[in-house]
């Protein structure tokens, strides 16, 4: 039986990558800072102490591991400077360990936009290339939870946010997890680009988001300004070639509503 080490392990993505190492049958260690303090846990993994943006813990983590997934997220000040030095890290506790590989999940094309957490993410990805571990980067699109968290926070001041000209090809985080796995299972898998199951303009999602919350008020278009608008007003965060058979916006925001 396969031991994952999943880092992050209580986070948006890593919490559903424990799930699915579990689902499979899976030894499963998961690594956070404070895994004690988490409500994010799953009874039957293992849970460590540590912090990767220092290397503590990591050694110990590492022991009698078959391969390590990097669920990790950064995206504000501090956090986000160091995931490229928490990469290195990794991949230096890893090879010590003799850990023979390594999965870092990113951002569909993350190298092609000068915005900061996306810099930063695809600095992780060259650490990872720089060490001297295998690794295998797994981007995918937009999570469901990012579009919604914008209409989350309009519905709080009795509005729907919609950026204009914006297109997503979301996708759930437990099908992100599925593929990140499958990929840490196999020995020969390559880097892998895999987005939701289907493209939906900003303005659908809301009338989507809208049906299943209840909610009213007015809709408020929103420019979307520098690289980051660039970004998703020129699709450069959809991948056609890339879609799964996954959970769509719509069945993801239902069984939200229903918990």
């Amino acid at each position: 039986m396969s031991r994952v080490l999943v880092i992050g392990a209580t986070g948006l993505a890593g919490r559903e990558v424990v799930k699915q190492c579990l689902h499979r049958g899976l030894g499963t260690r998961g690594l956070s800072r404070h895994p004690d303090k988490s409500k994010n846990r799953h009874d039957g993994a293992e849970y460590l102490a540590g912090d990767a943006f220092t290397g503590a813990g990591l050694a110990e983590a590492m022991k009698g591991v078959d391969v390590v997934i990097d669920a990790m997220d950064g995206k504000f000040g501090k956090a986000r400077k160091q995931l490229p030095v928490a990469a290195g890290h990794i991949a230096e506790a890893a090879r010590t360990a003799q850990v023979p590989r390594v999965v870092v999940l990113s951002i569909v094309n993350v190298d092609q936009v000068r915005f900061a957490y996306y810099q930063a993410k695809a600095a992780q990805e060259q650490a990872y290339r720089d060490s001297d571990v295998e690794s295998v980067v797994v981007r995918t699109t937009q999570f469901h939870d990012l579009v919604t968290g914008v209409f989350d926070g309009g519905r709080k001041v009795g509005v729907t946010p919609v950026l204009r000209g914006a297109r997503f090809q979301t996708i759930a985080t437990a099908d992100a997890a599925k593929a990140l796995v499958d990929a840490a299972l196999n020995p020969g898998s390559k880097n892998v680009t895999v987005g939701g199951p289907e493209q939906l303009d900003m303005a659908v999602m809301a009338r989507i988001y809208r049906q299943f919350t209840g909610v009213r008020g007015p809709k408020i278009p929103l420019p979307i300004p520098g690289a980051l608008g660039h970004y998703w007003r020129n699709g450069v965060n959809l991948v056609p070639d890339g879609a799964v058979r996954g959970t769509t916006y719509a069945e993801w925001l239902e069984e939200r509503e229903r918990a």
